[in-house]
This record gives C-alpha cells, sequence and structure tokens, in this order.
C-alpha cells in the first residue's frame, strides 16, 4: 500500500480548524517555506517530517529532525549555480536535500497550467510539492491550500503578494480538478 503524506500549506483556513492531532497522524509531514508551529500546534500540528522551500528562500527553519528538505525549483530557474547556491543555504543539512518535482514533471505542470514555459508565472512551492508527491506515489492529502483566497495570506502573517508569480485561480482549478480525479484529498 502506498505511503500517505500530508502537505501543510499555510493557508489562513487552517485557523478555523483544529486538525493538529490529524495532521500529527500521517507518517509524513510536509511544511512549507516559513511556516511556524509555536502558537498554533491545536490547528496545524506540531510535527515535521519534511521541509519543503522555495530554493532562494533566505529564512530558516529547524532542520535537526527532518528526515528530508525538498527544495522546490521550477524548470525555467534550475541552473548549476542556482542548485549549488540552494544546497550552500542548507549547510550541514545539505545531504537531507532533494530538489523537487522531476524536470518532466516540472514541465508537464508548467504547461498544464501556463501553457508555455514562457513569461513570468510559475507553480507554487505547494503545487511543486503535490506534483512531486503523487509523481512518486504518495496519497496525497492537503490542508491549509488555499490558493490565496482569503486573508491573511498565511495563517502566521500579512504578506504583501502584489509582485507574486503565482496564479491563484489556475492554482485553484488544478487542485480541483485532481481531487474530483480522486488523485488528492483535503482534510
Amino acid at each position: 500500500m502506498p505511503a500517505e503524506i500530508v502537505l501543510v500549506g499555510n493557508g489562513p483556513s487552517l485557523l478555523y480548524t483544529k486538525l493538529g492531532s490529524r495532521i500529527d497522524s500521517f507518517p509524513e509531514v510536509v511544511r512549507f517555506n516559513g511556516y511556524r508551529l509555536p502558537g498554533y500546534e491545536v490547528h496545524v500540528g506540531s510535527r515535521t517530517t519534511i521541509w519543503s522551500r522555495w530554493y532562494a528562500l533566505q529564512s530558516m527553519q529547524p532542520m535537526e529532525g527532518l528526515g528530508r528538505i525538498w527544495i522546490n525549483m521550477p524548470l525555467h530557474e534550475r541552473t548549476i549555480e542556482k542548485e549549488r547556491i540552494a544546497l550552500e543555504m542548507l549547510g550541514g543539512y545539505r545531504e537531507k536535500a532533494v530538489f523537487v518535482p522531476e524536470e518532466q514533471v516540472a514541465a508537464s505542470l508548467q504547461l498544464e497550467l501556463f501553457g508555455t514555459f514562457e513569461g513570468t508565472k510559475w507553480p507554487s512551492s505547494g503545487l511543486l510539492a503535490v506534483a512531486h508527491s503523487l509523481s512518486v506515489g504518495y496519497v496525497v492529502h492537503l490542508a491549509g491550500f488555499d490558493s490565496w483566497a482569503g486573508e491573511p495570506f498565511h495563517y502566521y502573517e500579512t504578506h504583501d503578494r502584489s509582485n507574486s508569480h503565482h496564479v491563484p485561480g489556475h492554482e485553484r482549478s488544478y487542485l480541483e480538478k485532481l481531487a474530483k480525479a480522486g488523485m488528492i484529498r483535503f482534510l
């Protein structure tokens, strides 16, 4: 039987639920970028087994107890130099890191969302991680994937999204299509 995984987005809908213990019950718990746990555990849980981070993210999370670090890098950003820098940022934890998703999966997602490799729009860290999880055979569950539908932008802070490279409507439609096909499940 395939392993189950929960990807915990940073959407504010998490604050209207008390999914913490349910999230923590999954064998793999993925959290994104600048997530925060202290004070939010009843809503978001307290376990993290995989930190899924944007490749150029300057902020760091505690990495001691992590099993893996997924470095999210859209196809148009993938260069040897950018990969080297992303790994250097992790210091002694770089052996836990893997770039996700595979190039073919990233290309397919980019084309499905935007129909092109050109332009200034690309999938979010969350969508790249969903595509990766599905491509390696996980049974995927999602929480806090709001597609930027509410305020604040993240459950733990407000965020200026005026310069976003993501298209919320495209991402929401893509996730709804996956859910309708039974490929992902929302908690």
